[in-house]
């Protein structure tokens, strides 16, 4: 495990799967926030966030890890834009599985798109 340091949380990527009624939703379809289950918290943090909890942050935000086949995501404290609290949501998202084919393509992707932007590269564990 990766512990979160200074005003960092490690959360590890959830997706909805099926819409509210139960339509699969398609990988095509890009949601403006992701979603993730919070693994570790860093000292500096003073959200009321713990381990466990689940929380919504941009796509886009943070520094994305594989570790073990599993993508995690370091965000800033302030990148967090909320804690969901309702179990009918929670229960609406499933633990994001992909092939390692997928996971090159995404990581690819996301690795030029940042540093096009300027950003860090999405490094691998």
């Amino acid at each position: 495990m990766i512990k979160a340091l200074a005003d960092k949380v490690m959360v590890q990527e959830m997706k909805r799967e099926k819409s509210k009624g139960g339509l699969i939703i398609p990988d095509s379809v890009q949601e403006p926030q992701a979603y993730g289950t919070v693994l570790s918290i860093g000292e500096k943090v003073e959200s009321p966030i713990q381990v466990g909890d689940v929380v919504v942050f941009h796509q886009n935000g943070g520094m994305t890890l594989m570790v073990e086949g599993k993508f995690l995501r370091c965000v800033m404290e302030n990148e967090l834009y909320g804690l969901v609290e309702s179990n009918e949501i929670i229960e609406q998202l499933s633990m994001l599985e992909m092939k390692q084919s997928d996971m090159d393509k995404i990581a690819e992707a996301e690795g030029k798109a940042r540093e096009a932007a300027g950003g860090s590269r999405i490094v691998r564990v």
